[in-house]
């Protein structure tokens, strides 16, 4: 029997409660600071305009992309966390966006898309669709896509340039493609 939308609804808000209690990337203990830490050079939370270059606060329009690097052994005991890629769409209108350089070496899985209807809106085993590190992914106006990375998170994350961090271009990677999801496909997020 097909869910009704009120069921829907709360296995959407469900999967989101569940992942911010077990999540320790999105349950912190101190505030971000967006300095990059000791033990890999990667930023607690960086963000990246459209085209995957650093934001300029001052000039930028809404859209959106931010990264949020796992915590270290400290914060995260059991290294359990998972960097997560947020894009964020908060214009009036459809925007395309380019994955930064810094997160095309690692394999994301969507874990929400909020212009998805359900129940591809939302995978509570963080085991959605693969994002395709070549292509620019468009996001419908008013939309958010949550990806999470999968495999060994603590040690395997490239370093990160000043040049990335502080607001410089990041070069594009190589056109290669995560493995296919179960359903044997790469997906791309709409229209891409």
């Amino acid at each position: 029997a097909a869910l009704g939308l009120g069921s829907l609804l709360m296995q959407f808000v469900r999967s989101l409660i569940q992942f911010r209690r077990n999540q320790p990337t999105v349950r912190r203990k101190k505030f971000l600071s967006g300095v990059p830490d000791s033990k890999d050079g990667w930023a607690d939370v960086s963000w990246y305009n459209p085209l995957g270059t650093a934001i300029d606060w001052q000039h930028d329009e809404l859209p959106i992309i931010c990264l949020l690097a796992a915590p270290d052994s400290i914060d995260d005991p059991k290294e359990i966390g998972r960097d997560v890629l947020l894009l964020i769409n908060s214009s009036g209108q459809g925007c395309r966006f380019m994955i930064p350089a810094i997160a095309k070496s690692k394999n994301w899985r969507l874990f929400a898309d909020t212009s998805a209807e359900s129940p591809k809106d939302i995978y509570a085993n963080m085991d959605g669709p693969a994002l395709s590190k070549s292509a620019s992914h468009t996001l419908p106006h008013k939309s958010m896509a949550v990806y999470v990375a999968i495999g060994k998170y603590q040690n395997d994350r490239p370093q990160l340039t000043e040049v990335d961090h502080i607001g410089g271009n990041s070069p594009a990677l190589g056109d290669s493609q995560l493995p296919s999801n179960s359903q044997g496909g790469v997906k791309t997020l709409h229209g891409s």
